[in-house]
């Protein structure tokens, strides 16, 4: 089981260390992770997440798994706000253009 605080903890220190200096884009990835098993309680986590995964993106092309990962995020965020769906659609090209999807990710 993850323990929220820890997550809350690698977070700010991963938010720390990019005020002093940019990361890599697998670190941005790997905060964006963090963020996202935040954002399954707090919508403000997953909003957090995304961010992370567009600067990780600006830096170097996501893995289809990321890309995927991103939409599905941005598909929850969604639910209050339609900008978040065409990210959603966004991420999903992107990972379709590396890997063909699932037949429940085209529905999506």
């Amino acid at each position: 089981q993850n323990d929220p605080a820890y997550d809350k903890q690698a977070l700010r220190l991963f938010e720390s260390s990019f005020a002093q200096q940019p990361g890599t884009a697998r670190q941005y990835v790997d905060a964006a992770y963090t963020a996202c098993r935040l954002g399954k309680n707090d919508p403000a986590y997953d909003r957090q997440a995304l961010q992370l995964f567009e600067a990780s993106f600006a830096r170097h092309a996501g893995t289809a798994l990321e890309y995927i990962d991103a939409a599905y995020i941005a598909r929850r965020l969604g639910d209050s706000d339609p900008a978040y769906d065409r990210q959603a659609m966004r991420f999903f090209e992107a990972s379709f253009a590396l890997q063909p999807g699932t037949a429940l990710q085209y529905v999506d």
